[in-house]
C-alpha cells in the first residue's frame, strides 16, 4: 500500500513542503503444513492453511516454486505416499504474496505386496483385481505394470485392493505394483486372445441338456477349452468341434447365469442360460400293475436321459422312451403305491400318486367243473386287458375268452386235474398274482373252488356220522 502526504504552510508567503512518500507492502499470512516435515513409516495426509481470511493457497510437490498462477490450486488435505518436497504459497486480491513455505516429508514406507490377482488370465481390457498389502491410500504416482506394460490410471485404489484394465500392449509375464518407487514382488499374468460366445442353443433347459455353443476363438482339441454354467465346470461333457462350435451339456448343480468358454486360461465374454427345474404336470394312468405303461408329462426333462431316472412307489421305474415334455416307463415287479417323480441332472420333481394295483381273486365261478367249462374270477387289479396275462386253472393254463380289471373268463384245459385258480399279470407273476385255492372233486379233470370244496367235504362228513 502507497501513501502520499504534503505539509500545508503556516505564512501566505510560505511554500507548500515536498510530497512525503510511504509504501506499505501487506503481505498474506504464510502457509502452514500439519503435520510438519519429517521423518515418517506411512503415507501422510498433510493439510495446508493460512491466518488470512478469503485467501488463496497453490503448492507444488516436483521442487518447483509456487506463485498465485504456478501451482495446484489447494483444495483439500495432501496424501503423500513416498518421500516428497512440498512448497505452498498464499495469496489474495489488494494483497502481496506470502512468502514460500516449504517442509519435507522423509516416508520410508513398507514395501507392497501382492498377494493374488483376479482372475491370472485375459485379454487386452480385462479387469484385474489385485489383492495385497500396502499400496497406499490413493494412486497418486503409484503405478501398475504387466509385464512392463503401464496400466494407467486404476479403476479403484486403496490400501489392500487395486482394480485395472489389462493396458493394450501387455504380453504374459509379471505384474507389478510399484509405491513411492518401491516395486513390490511378481504375480504371473497370462495376455491371450479371449474367446467369444455369440450365441447358445437352446438358452435355456435342465442339468443334463446338451448345449451348442457358437462363437469364435475357441483354440483346437488340445489343449480343450473349458466351459462353465454360471462358474460350475461343464467337464468331462465338454466336446471341441472347432474354433467356433464346441457342444457341452449342463452340469448338475449348474444354477442360471452366464456360460463362459475358457481357452489357455483366457476367459471369454458371458452369454446367458437359465437352468430350469423338471416338473411333473400328469400321470397317466395313475393306477395299475406291475408292468404297466405310465406316462409322465411335464417339462424339463432334458432331450435325453441321460442320467435321468424315474422313481415309482418304492424303487426305479424301467423307461421306455424320454423326451424333455414326457417319459414313458413301465410300473417295476417289485413297487407298491406312493409317489412318481423324475430326476435330471440330480434335481428331483415334485411327486405326483401313482397307485399300484394288487391282482385279488375273490370269487370263483363255478367252483367246479369239467375240462371245456368256462370259469369266471372275480376280483381286481388284473389289468385293464389281457396283455401277457395267463390264467392257471387247476394244473394248466386257462383258455382266455375275455379279460377286464375285474374279471376274467377261461375256459378250463383238457388234461387238467385239481389245484387253484390263479391270475397274472406283466409277467410279474411273483408280485401280481391273485389265487383262489380249489380242489379235486370226484371226476378227473373237475376243479373247484376252496370254499366249495369245504362245503362238499362238511356235507359227506355229516352224512359219514349218520
Amino acid at each position: 500500500m502507497t501513501i502520499h502526504g504534503f505539509g500545508l504552510p503556516r505564512h501566505p508567503k510560505d511554500t507548500n513542503s515536498g510530497v512525503a512518500t510511504a509504501v506499505y507492502n501487506i503481505l498474506v499470512a504464510t502457509p502452514s503444513f500439519t503435520p510438519g516435515g519429517g521423518n515418517y513409516n506411512t503415507a501422510q495426509t498433510v493439510t495446508i492453511t493460512t491466518a488470512t481470511g478469503g485467501a488463496g493457497i497453490r503448492y507444488t510437490t516436483d521442487g518447483t516454486t509456487p506463485s498465485d498462477t504456478v501451482g495446484t490450486v489447494y483444495t483439500g488435505p495432501v496424501t503423500l505416499i513416498a518421500t516428497t518436497t512440498i512448497k505452498a504459497v498464499a495469496y489474495a486480491s489488494g494483497f502481496t504474496n506470502s512468502g514460500v513455505a516449504t517442509a519435507v516429508y522423509n516416508i520410508q514406507s513398507a514395501t507392497p505386496s501382492i498377494t493374488s490377482l483376479n482372475p491370472t488370465s485375459g485379454a487386452v481390457g480385462t479387469a484385474v483385481t489385485i489383492t495385497g498389502s500396502n499400496f497406499g491410500p490413493s494412486q497418486g504416482i503409484s503405478t501398475v505394470t504387466f509385464n512392463g506394460a503401464s496400466a494407467g490410471t486404476a479403476a479403484t485404489w486403496s490400501p489392500g485392493t487395486i482394480t485395472v484394465n489389462v493396458p493394450s500392449g501387455a504380453t504374459t509375464g509379471n505384474v507389478v505394483v510399484t509405491v513411492g518407487g518401491v516395486p513390490s514382488n511378481g504375480q504371473s499374468f497370462t495376455v491371450g486372445t479371449a474367446p467369444i460366445v455369440t450365441s447358445l442353443s437352446p438358452t435355456s433347459g435342465p442339468a443334463g441338456t446338451g448345449v451348442s455353443i457358437a462363437g469364435s476363438n475357441f483354440g483346437s482339441y488340445f489343449p480343450a477349452p473349458t466351459v462353465t454354467f454360471n462358474g460350475t465346470n461343464a467337464a468331462p461333457q465338454v466336446y471341441w468341434s472347432s474354433s467356433t462350435s464346441i457342444e457341452a451339456t449342463v452340469p448338475s448343480g449348474a444354477t442360471t447365469g452366464n456360460v463362459v468358454v475358457t481357452v489357455g486360461g483366457v476367459a471369454g465374454n458371458g452369454f446367458s442360460f437359465a437352468v430350469t427345474s423338471p416338473a411333473i404336470t400328469n400321470v397317466s394312468p395313475t393306477s395299475g400293475p406291475a408292468g404297466t405303461l405310465v406316462t409322465i408329462s411335464g417339462g424339463a426333462f432334458g432331450s435325453a436321459q441321460g442320467t435321468g431316472s424315474v422313481w415309482l412307489g418304492s424303487g426305479y421305474a424301467p423307461v421306455v422312451s424320454w423326451t424333455n415334455t414326457q417319459v414313458v416307463v413301465t410300473v417295476p415287479p417289485i413297487a407298491t403305491s406312493g409317489n412318481v417323480q423324475v430326476q435330471q441332472g440330480g434335481i428331483w420333481t415334485n411327486g405326483l400318486p401313482f397307485y399300484v394295483n394288487t391282482a385279488t381273486i375273490s370269487n370263483v365261478s363255478p367252483a367246479s367243473g369239467v375240462a371245456g367249462t368256462q370259469v369266471t374270477i372275480t376280483g381286481s387289479g388284473f389289468g385293464a386287458s389281457q396283455g401277457n396275462g395267463q390264467v392257471w386253472l387247476g394244473t394248466a393254463y386257462g383258455l382266455v375268452q375275455s379279460w377286464t380289471d375285474a374279471q376274467i373268463v377261461a375256459a378250463v384245459a383238457s388234461g387238467t386235474t385239481f389245484s387253484s385258480a390263479q391270475a397274472q399279470q406283466n409277467s410279474f407273476a411273483a408280485r401280481a398274482r391273485a389265487e383262489r385255492k380249489a380242489r379235486l372233486g370226484a371226476a378227473p379233470g373237475l376243479i373247484e373252488s376252496k370254499a366249495g370244496a369245504i362245503a362238499r367235504l362238511s356235507q359227506w362228513w355229516r352224512d359219514a356220522k349218520h
